[in-house]
């Protein structure tokens, strides 16, 4: 079996303007969705180009993801920021 390669749809093209600018993203697990005014507020007090990465305590795998892709992001420049939380 051979390996395809997964396919990325590009953004849409409001985004892919130069007059946009993101200016925080904020990457939460969706059974934190409930409380995503709580993440905006926080992602919103972070410096402009920042990253917010949101793991639970108990998933072990999750903080593992969230723990590799603040790294790469740091190692590109840019600012991230990992929360850890509990239940």
């Amino acid at each position: 079996m051979r390996y395809r390669r997964p396919y990325y749809s590009p953004a849409p093209r409001s985004l892919r303007r130069i007059e946009t600018s993101l200016d925080n993203i904020a990457l939460v697990p969706a059974s934190e969705l409930d409380s995503l005014a709580r993440w905006e507020n926080e992602s919103r007090q972070m410096t402009p180009g920042s990253v917010l990465v949101v793991t639970q305590a108990d998933n072990l795998r999750l903080q593992a993801v969230g723990h590799s892709i603040s790294q790469a992001l740091r190692r590109q420049g840019r600012r991230a920021q990992l929360f850890t939380i509990s239940k």
